[in-house]
């Protein structure tokens, strides 16, 4: 049952760390976007889809449809985000290990795939796959400690070196 609790707490702390990452990248997209052409009516037709849709399945088959017809759509992270809000709110683990499964399948950037990491997570350790929610729960935490050691406070301080007597 410990260990239950310390996965689920993990899963939680993994999931503020996404949001905060979410945030700063949402307002580097913004500043990113600003000098990118402006989306397609077709574009922002599926995109409203993806937000006026009744039901998680028709959010899906409307991102779907985005990122297929517009990979590179401006809109892209908007939705990425939009539809992991959706899949943290499910209640019932296996639903939302499956709804996790299917975004990482329709959003493959590893921008979108460390936001619905935290979640995928979650779930499996409310699906009692406590061994799949530490392996990867071991990736996500070592790509994020990665971006922080190489994030330019580091890049611009003087390397460690090794003391070698010649």
């Amino acid at each position: 049952m410990k260990t239950r609790s310390f996965v689920t707490g993990v899963g939680r702390t993994a999931s503020q760390v996404a949001a905060g990452c979410v945030l700063i990248l949402s307002l580097a997209s913004v500043a990113v976007a600003q000098g990118v052409k402006r989306p397609s009516p077709d574009e922002q037709n599926l995109a409203k889809a993806i937000l006026l849709s009744p039901d998680i399945d028709g959010k899906f088959k409307a991102a779907s449809d985005l990122v297929k017809k517009y990979p590179k759509s401006s809109l892209r992270s908007k939705a990425a985000a939009d539809l992991a809000d959706e899949v943290s709110a499910v209640k019932d683990p296996t639903q939302k290990l499956a709804l996790a499964r299917q975004y990482q399948s329709i959003f493959n950037e590893p921008a979108e795939q460390q936001v619905i990491t935290p979640i995928l997570i979650e779930a499996l350790a409310g699906a009692n796959r406590l061994d799949e929610a530490f392996t990867n729960g071991a990736i996500f935490w070592r790509a994020i400690l990665t971006r922080c050691m190489y994030s330019s406070s580091w890049q611009h301080s003087e390397p460690i070196r090794p003391n070698r007597r010649t």
